[in-house]
């Protein structure tokens, strides 16, 4: 009878196991003109307003009715990125971002998604306050890239989970694109500032690289400036990430912005992530990249960088462009 038991508890667990299966219901989502589909997991379910919960870039988001387990979407059109050398360059970020110290120690995956370039990675990390693995896919379309971010639960069901959540990656699609894309493309011109558009301000101590800038919401409805940065250490003592702030006037009008902090909504966001390596401690040679935060005065019109003349006396003012955002 022993015996009997132990063998149907195992055809039990083997059964149990085998039941997750992508949804037959295709979601669809729209960004800059491009609708995509994709089967989520079939006990996963939609859920709304997702740039409440995950940042202000997210179009789609989902969680799973069975466990902790999250997913967001964000995307872009792949004619503004430079996608050369994109898998290694990306595993650094991944490894900065994550705290990883060797980048090598990012499980990296590369494979074709519709004869387009596909990336996986996998780091363990937390989020809400709960250990989780992040399984970071960035997956090219005919005309999109596309982001999708998967928060599934440190728990039992882990190694299954993240076979069904491969799959559901797999089944995204581009469906169709809008006519008048061409036309958004010519008035959209820009969001961030892209590589080939980042300026570097640089002295014999430090560099920055300011590489973008975007407006955000915060929970009063007031407009927020998030500038992306990246900082290295060319000094032999030990420098903070937030050092930018020391060094530059952050005007608009000829009046200063307040620093604050990015809103509740975007704190796991890529932006809430770049937030906490402010105080990041950098060696010589080390970089990181991190955002800082204003307060806009208005939504409209110039913001000016000045930097501090004693510091780097030849710099010309950087300007940042907010007509150029949405």
């Amino acid at each position: 009878m022993k015996r009997k038991i132990m063998m149907l508890l195992g055809l039990l667990l083997v059964f149990t196991g085998c039941t997750t299966k992508l949804s037959e219901e295709k979601q669809t989502f729209s960004d800059r003109g491009i609708t995509y589909s994709l089967q989520l997991p079939s006990s996963w379910e939609k859920e709304s307003e997702p740039q409440d919960k995950y940042g202000q870039n997210a179009v789609f988001a989902a969680k799973d009715k069975k466990s902790n387990s999250v997913m967001f979407i964000s995307t872009t059109r792949k004619d503004v990125l430079d996608l050369k050398d994109f898998g290694a360059k990306t595993r650094k970020q991944v490894a900065k971002t994550y705290g990883y110290d060797d980048p090598e120690d990012v499980y990296m995956k590369e494979f074709k998604l519709n004869d387009h370039p596909a990336y996986k990675y996998t780091v363990f990390t937390r989020f809400k306050e709960k250990d989780v693995w992040a399984h970071i896919y960035y997956v090219e379309t005919k005309n999109g890239f596309v982001q999708l971010v998967y928060y599934s639960a440190d728990d039992s069901n882990y190694e299954a989970r993240s076979k069904i959540i491969d799959q559901s990656t797999r089944s995204l699609k581009e469906i169709k694109i809008d006519e008048t894309l061409e036309e958004q493309e010519k008035e959209e011109s820009s969001e961030p500032i892209s590589e080939s558009d980042s300026v570097t301000v640089k002295n014999d101590k430090v560099a920055f690289e300011i590489k973008g800038f975007r407006k955000v919401a915060d929970q009063n409805e007031e407009t927020l400036l998030v500038i992306r940065y990246e900082m290295t250490n060319l000094a032999e003592e030990k420098i903070s990430a937030d050092s930018l702030k020391e060094v530059v006037a952050v005007k608009q009008k000829k009046q200063l912005l307040t620093e604050t902090i990015l809103p509740e909504n975007e704190r796991n966001s890529a932006l809430g992530l770049l937030e906490q390596h402010q105080k990041d401690q950098l060696e010589k040679e080390e970089s990181v990249e991190t955002v800082l935060v204003y307060k806009l005065k208005q939504t409209t019109g110039d913001v000016i960088l000045t930097f501090n003349a004693e510091d780097f006396p030849n710099q010309d003012p950087v300007i940042l462009d907010l007509d150029l955002l949405k």
